[in-house]
């Protein structure tokens, strides 16, 4: 029986293992299209940035922020949520630079919720077969398979200690 739960468990990693590949590469396209999506509407202002500012978006928005017109004002919060967005999604678009594994646990721990949620609505389940994702899928496989064990020994000690404490008291 214990063999039947190690090959599910090593099956389920595997088949999960396999999915990380395609799902960063989800994350990536859902990311970049996010950002040039914000740089097209941030783009209006950066043309009046460099005709008015020496193309300085900051000093633009400083100026709509300290008018007085309520109007301006409050577009000057908006023009500053935008470019906040676009340089957040740009340091986000860095991460992709790094290895597979340091993508995957930026996504994991610290991945922006939005692009999450929308990665897990459009990704297709799908059996990549190329060497990044079998390598993933291996890697996976054995870290769960290493933890199951583990955890197995780890419960067994415990239980035969208990065991073998109360049948000494009786």
């Amino acid at each position: 029986m214990k063999f039947y739960i190690r090959a599910v468990l090593f099956s389920f990693a595997l088949l999960v293992g396999i999915q990380i590949p395609a799902f960063i590469q989800q994350y990536k396209l859902v990311s970049t299209a996010r950002l040039a999506e914000a740089e097209l509407n941030l783009a209006g202002f950066q043309q009046s940035a460099e005709e008015f500012f020496g193309g300085s978006l900051e000093k633009l928005i400083v100026y709509y922020q300290q008018n007085e017109d309520v109007v301006l004002n409050a577009n000057g919060r908006n023009i500053n949520q935008i470019y906040l967005r676009v340089e957040q999604l740009k340091q986000e678009q860095k991460i992709f630079e790094q290895a597979s594994p340091i993508v995957f646990i930026h996504i994991v721990l610290d991945g922006r919720q939005e692009i999450l949620q929308q990665t897990r609505q459009e990704y297709s389940y799908m059996v990549p077969l190329n060497p990044q994702a079998v390598v993933w899928a291996i890697s996976t496989a054995c870290i769960f398979g290493l933890l199951f064990e583990s955890l197995c020994f780890i419960l067994f000690f415990c239980i035969k200690k208990l065991f073998f404490k109360r049948r000494q008291s009786v």
